[in-house]
């Protein structure tokens, strides 16, 4: 009687694979199988490959996946002759694919507004990894409470997305003040060394105040202390009630083309003073203040005063006028108007010496003259800088006899440009007169 062949389908032989587990990251490839044992295959049967199956798609959701998940995997057989996958019932070991979270850096915008002003939009954007497969976020970001002026955190708060790792990189959102402009009225002084001034305010229109803030109070000063016209004045101690101590308003003064200060007048005198003849035209006198008066914190200092010639002039001929002077009031002098008042003062002439020569030889010839080519005097002593003094004149013999007589001034003098500047003192010089050869 013939035989049936043993039905191989009516119960599959048990096959088991076993490999380690893996991993991935979304997004991803799939990660290159292990290496895999098999138990239980039939004679003549072979696995040739084992691979991903269409379940391990690079998209696979974040999670873990058990081998034996439905065409997770996907062996490849060789059969034997009459044998199919049918006759296997397959198992996997109990490892299993890992899909782990992408990770992505989202970094918030920073964003700014002005006091009063709508928020503006709040947005991110990805600054490391990637979204994958036109993937989202979703949610939104959100920021700290407040509207007064300051920095206040932009914060994750809903942002997210599925399979990814989120890091989140904050930023601020920077409210700043808003423009205050009160606009001045005019106001003019004479110059006082301060910056207050009487002034009173209007608020422009075109920069309002926010959410029922009200000014108070307030006083007003010069920019500066200075002279000048066109000059801008600026509040001081303006209240604004906003519950933030102003902080929420940049205050600004709108232009004032009428405002001034005017300078203050003074007068500086040259004080009256005399000198010997020095070749220059300083003074030892210092200049003082006769009118007007320096205001608190001013000072006057480098005071001089100077001749106006050099010259010897006689008494009170020459005229002392203020050569220098420094105002130090902060603005170069410009806030004072000064007149300087001249004096008279003397300038007496200088003594230069001269001296008769010592040694001056000559025969009696009956006369008290020099030798012929003998000028009989030295060279002048005391004469200052380039001054043009000549001498002119010659000196004489004490006596034309035969001895050692004196030589006397004679008619020796001074003269050229700068002469009168100076008075002449001569000390006598010596010489000697020998006697004279008689031919009879």
């Amino acid at each position: 009687m013939a035989s049936n062949p043993p039905c191989l389908t009516c119960n599959p032989t048990p096959l088991s694979i076993s490999l380690a587990s893996t991993s991935k990251t979304y997004g991803e490839p799939n990660p290159t199988l292990p290496g895999y044992s098999i138990n239980g295959l039939l004679a003549g049967d072979s696995i040739t490959a084992l691979n991903w199956g269409t379940a391990a798609g690079q998209f696979l959701s974040v999670g873990s996946y058990a081998y034996s998940t439905t065409n997770l995997l996907a062996p490849s057989f060789t059969f034997a002759s009459g044998h199919s996958a049918a006759n296997y019932a397959i198992s996997w070991s109990s490892n299993s694919l890992s899909v782990n979270a992408r990770p992505i850096t989202v970094t918030a915008d920073t964003q700014s507004k002005v006091y009063g002003a709508a928020d503006p939009g709040l947005s991110y954007s990805v600054t490391s990894g990637n979204l994958v497969n036109s993937d989202t976020l979703s949610g939104a970001l959100s920021r700290a409470a407040g509207n007064n002026v300051g920095s206040y955190a932009i914060t994750q708060n809903t942002l997210a997305a599925s399979n990814y790792v989120l890091t989140y990189v904050g930023a601020n959102l920077g409210i700043t003040a808003a423009p205050l402009t009160l606009t001045a009225n005019p106001f003019s002084k004479l110059y006082d060394g301060s910056t207050s001034a009487s002034a009173s305010y209007q608020l422009s229109s075109s920069t309002p105040l926010y959410y029922g803030n009200t000014l108070s109070g307030g006083s007003f000063a010069f920019n500066d202390k200075n002279v000048g016209s066109n000059k801008t004045v600026t509040p001081s101690g303006v209240t604004v009630n906003d519950g933030n101590g102003g902080a929420n308003y940049q205050i600004t003064y709108a232009p004032n083309t009428s405002s001034s200060i005017t300078a203050r007048p003074i007068t500086i005198s040259a004080s009256t003073a005399s000198k010997t003849y020095d070749a220059n035209t300083s003074s030892s006198a210092t200049p003082t203040l006769t009118s007007g008066a320096l205001q608190t914190g001013d000072s006057l200092s480098a005071l001089s005063e100077a001749y106006g010639s050099k010259n010897v002039l006689g008494t009170n001929g020459s005229t002392l006028s203020v050569s220098a002077y420094t105002l130090n009031d902060g603005n170069s002098g410009a806030n004072y108007s000064v007149t300087l008042q001249s004096a008279s003062g003397t300038i007496t002439p200088k003594a230069v010496s001269l001296s008769g020569s010592s040694g001056v030889n000559k025969t009696y010839d009956g006369t008290t003259a020099m030798p012929a080519g003998v000028d009989g005097y030295d060279s002048l002593v005391g004469l200052l800088g380039s001054d043009a003094v000549s001498v002119s004149g010659t000196p004489v013999f004490a006596s034309a006899n035969v001895g050692t007589p004196a030589i006397n001034r004679g008619s020796v003098g001074i003269g050229g440009t700068d002469a009168s500047n100076y008075t002449l003192s001569w000390s006598n010089g010596s010489g000697t007169i020998g006697k004279a050869t008689l031919t009879m």
